[in-house]
């Protein structure tokens, strides 16, 4: 029964943690992606910190290019959180 617990709170983690990176940047997540970067013990502390200043950025960018956006200009293709790590 305990193995059962531990299996299924493993699995809520590691599920919670993987969709706050596959939503796309936006600042009402960035501090649970931040937090998930930071828990991160694969990257280095330079790593971790050019990570989470690239992705304000970039969110910075995208709420810009919202604002600015012309009306029939479309919609604006914003990435993951995951996709922009891994670029």
């Amino acid at each position: 029964m305990k193995k059962f617990i531990v299996f299924i709170s493993i699995t809520f983690i590691l599920s919670s943690c993987t969709s706050s990176l596959e939503k796309k940047l936006n600042k009402g997540d960035f501090n649970q992606v931040k937090q998930e970067i930071n828990s991160n013990e694969t990257y280095s502390k330079m790593m971790k910190n050019y990570l989470i200043d690239n992705l304000e950025m970039q969110i910075g960018l995208v709420e810009l290019g919202n604002k600015m956006q012309l009306p029939n200009s479309g919609e604006i293709k914003v990435p993951s959180f995951k996709q922009q790590i891994m670029s």
